[in-house]
């Protein structure tokens, strides 16, 4: 995806990314005390959660795993994030990524949007539309430059959920609906879902941070694709700050390998993201 040549231009520096999901693990350094180190100093990364839950810590986690792939710092230890520059924002929503409550999920929706990201991204699923979350994202992408990402779904392969399917919220007009697809061949593997309101595509399976400080491990998934979608639009934002968040959004449709036309299960296809910060 041509992710370490854009690097030479953009690093995600100013940008802040918001993250919906279960958390970041208490034992997880590169996103606590270490995320500022490297080369990826003079940034900040701030936890929330929603009160019942009673921290901000993953149990799960999926949050640790989609966190280190958008963010985790460039200091030659472990696993560096796609924009590894850039600020985050964590709120933990749920101990899980399959069964969020309508409110729960819409604070957290909150917390990310009126805490100052400009990039939200939600790999997080439902199989029903829930209105109180739709009325939140609708709300700050109508009356703030944010950015929603959501993952297209994934299920097991052969379970009987269909993959054509784009799941809540990512099948909302206001948010980017990203899947994934196989390396090097490319195609949507069993699970993983698609269809036309998939927007953006990017490569499955790549290394991450696991829960404990010295962990890589591996995420896959729509979850996978999705957060390295937020870390190339965090790159873009960054080395373009004058777009707005639809020509952000556009950009990014226009580095899709089938731009100007749209596949039936791929969206746009897999971003280029040297094309997406540089323009061309």
């Amino acid at each position: 995806m041509r992710i370490p040549e854009a690097w030479t231009l953009s690093s995600g520096a100013g940008v802040t990314v918001g993250l919906t999901d279960t958390g970041i693990s208490a034992n997880q350094a590169q996103l606590l005390s270490q995320f500022a180190t490297g080369e990826s100093t003079g940034r900040t990364v701030r936890l929330f959660y929603l009160t019942h839950l009673g921290s901000a810590y993953d149990t799960c986690g999926h949050g640790t795993r989609m966190a280190g792939i958008i963010a985790a710092p460039r200091d030659g230890r472990s696993v560096g994030g796609v924009a590894w520059k850039s600020n985050l924002i964590s709120v933990r929503q749920a101990n899980g990524v399959a069964a969020v409550s309508a409110s729960d999920a819409a604070g957290s929706v909150r917390a990310a949007a009126q805490n100052g990201s400009q990039v939200v991204v939600m790999a997080w699923e439902s199989l029903n539309w829930l209105w109180q979350v739709s009325d939140e994202i609708e709300y700050w992408h109508y009356n703030r430059p944010v950015l929603f990402l959501g993952a297209a779904g994934t299920s097991g392969c052969g379970d009987g959920i269909l993959d054509s399917n784009v799941v809540f919220p990512a099948d909302m007009p206001e948010v980017v609906a990203v899947t994934g697809i196989s390396y090097p061949g490319g195609g949507v593997p069993c699970g993983i879902h698609y269809r036309s309101d998939v927007e953006l595509t990017a490569y499955l399976s790549v290394p991450s941070t696991g829960q404990y400080t010295a962990d890589v491990v591996e995420m896959g998934g729509s979850s996978n694709a999705t957060a390295v979608m937020g870390g190339i639009a965090a790159l873009v934002w960054s080395k373009n700050p004058g777009l707005t968040r639809d020509q952000l959004r556009a950009r990014l449709q226009q580095s899709g390998a089938y731009y100007p036309s749209r596949h039936s299960r791929e969206g746009y296809g897999l971003v280029n993201a040297l094309k997406a910060v540089r323009g061309y």
